[in-house]
């Protein structure tokens, strides 16, 4: 077979499939009638869905905070051209009313976006949602403004370039800490799940992150979508063809992501620690407390998690 004819093809293929996903497909998504927004996952579990202008959340009433936002990134998109407000207010469309200021007041832990506001800041409108308490979640203050802001500027950075669908939450679960008079859970974990989609090729990978004070690389973190669908019982990016979401999803190849660096060392290639804290979950929740050497940080009980 002539070589330059088969790559030709793939591509034009790939371009087809492009399409495809973003004008054709018709299999509902179980929250609302625009089908083309496959980045709306599905869940058994009944809570409020909110659409807004540059993201749609499922809201938790029991734990004061979404549990999941769901986005599109893309070249189109002019990021940066509206600043940030810092305007933190209430969710009027959630019918429960959301969080408030009061509840982070002296609690230790920082208003920590879910969809970050610098995603949201290609207009006025979108960027004062970002701001809206459905969006925001406790998260610890060296976790906000380190590890979890370069994971967010990494993400951006690949929807500036290709197509880019995002869904971002809290691992919620029960006996969690709360803080507030309206109680807010906070979350032990937080994940990223991603699918990207180039004229060349489509990839799917995810993020399960602590919610402690990280030093390690980002790419530490990536698990398989497979991995944090099970923990979730969320099913992401289901409007896929399903031979495309069997791929894209048993799969969590960082080295095939274009990682670029930054002044943050999270985002950097670092040196292992000789011995590190597991990442696996236990099955009540919580983090494993056992050590291990394994590149992956996981302990020989949870190298399945990977």
């Amino acid at each position: 077979m002539n070589t330059t004819y088969f790559f030709k093809a793939v591509i034009t293929l790939n371009t087809y499939l492009l399409l495809f996903l973003n004008n054709t497909l018709a299999q509902g998504v179980g929250y609302n009638k625009d089908l083309s927004k496959i980045e709306i996952p599905s869940t058994k579990i009944k809570e409020q869905v909110v659409i807004h202008k540059g993201f749609t959340l499922m809201y938790s009433e029991k734990h004061e905070q979404a549990r999941w936002v769901a986005y599109e990134l893309n070249s189109n998109l002019n990021y940066g051209s509206v600043s940030r407000t810092n305007q933190f207010t209430k969710d009027k469309n959630v019918k429960t009313e959301t969080a408030s200021g009061d509840d982070y007041i002296n609690s230790g832990y920082d208003r920590g976006h879910l969809v970050p506001a610098a995603d949201m800041s290609y207009s006025y409108s979108t960027m004062l949602e970002s701001f809206y308490y459905s969006n925001i979640s406790p998260q610890l203050p060296k976790f906000n403004r380190g590890i979890w802001k370069d994971l967010e500027y990494q993400v951006r950075n690949w929807g500036s370039k290709n197509k880019l669908y995002v869904v971002t939450g809290p691992v919620l679960s029960d006996n969690l800490r709360t803080i507030g008079p309206n109680k807010v859970s906070v979350p032990n974990y937080f994940f990223k799940a991603l699918l990207g989609i180039s004229e060349s090729d489509t990839l799917g990978i995810a993020f399960l992150l602590p919610n402690s004070n990280l030093h390690d690389e980002i790419s530490r973190y990536t698990i398989t979508i497979d991995s944090l669908e099970s923990l979730l019982e969320i099913d992401f990016f289901y409007q896929l063809p399903d031979r495309l979401e069997e791929r894209v999803e048993k799969t969590s190849c960082y080295k095939c992501w274009n990682w670029e660096s930054s002044n943050n060392a999270s985002v950097k290639s670092v040196n292992i620690v000789t011995s590190i804290q597991c990442r696996g979950m236990t099955q009540a929740g919580s983090r494993c407390k056992r050590k291990t050497k394994n590149p992956n940080g996981l302990c020989f009980q949870h190298t399945n998690q990977h």
